[in-house]
């Protein structure tokens, strides 16, 4: 068996890791940068070596920096193997965009998915900055949106909503609104 560990440095609480026998990329902790540079390596490296099986990604996270998000959202979608995206625990914020992208879509019994909008952290007083970021965060937002209505059987307006309320879903929940298709072992 053949595992790769890698671990984003700038939190210290993420961690990727790559079976390559079994074709599972494990995704767990908040999501950064280095993280999500690791993850898209593991996931070109099983897609260019076989096409024809498909990927699993385990997934057990909080969420974290929305654009390493959707970096790893963008690799997914243009990967050529099936990807099967499995969820433990949590499936939080940018991780529940990630599922999105994933073909087959199963969470564990326990598993507790959360959505809400985007937000930048900062603190800048200068009003220029703020403009500027507030441009960014609504381009965010809306990219999460769109994201999160890619397969679920909400309207934008419902998905806003519960975004603007930071919704938290059991898994039948999550199954009931259409961001995920199964709970592992049913």
């Amino acid at each position: 068996m053949t595992t790769k560990r890698a671990c984003d440095s700038s939190s210290g609480s993420s961690t990727v890791m790559a079976n390559e026998e079994s074709r599972e990329i494990y995704l767990f902790g908040e999501i950064g940068h280095e993280m999500a540079c690791q993850f898209i390596a593991f996931l070109r490296g099983m897609d260019a070596a076989c096409v024809n099986k498909p990927i699993t990604i385990i997934i057990n996270s909080v969420g974290g920096e929305m654009w390493s998000g959707a970096a790893i959202y963008d690799a997914i979608t243009l990967t050529k193997s099936k990807v099967v995206g499995q969820v433990y625990g949590a499936c939080m914020s940018a991780a529940a965009m990630v599922l999105q992208a994933c073909d087959a879509r199963y969470l564990s019994p326990t598993c507790r998915m959360m959505i809400h909008n985007p937000y930048e952290d900062g603190g800048e007083a200068d009003i220029r900055k703020l403009k500027a970021d507030l441009k960014e965060i609504e381009h965010v937002t809306d990219l999460y949106y769109e994201k999160m209505t890619s397969k679920a059987d909400l309207s934008l307006a419902k998905i806003r909503k519960m975004c603007e309320d930071t919704t938290y879903l059991t898994a039948r929940q999550a199954i009931q609104y259409g961001f995920a298709d199964e709970i592992l072992g049913e």
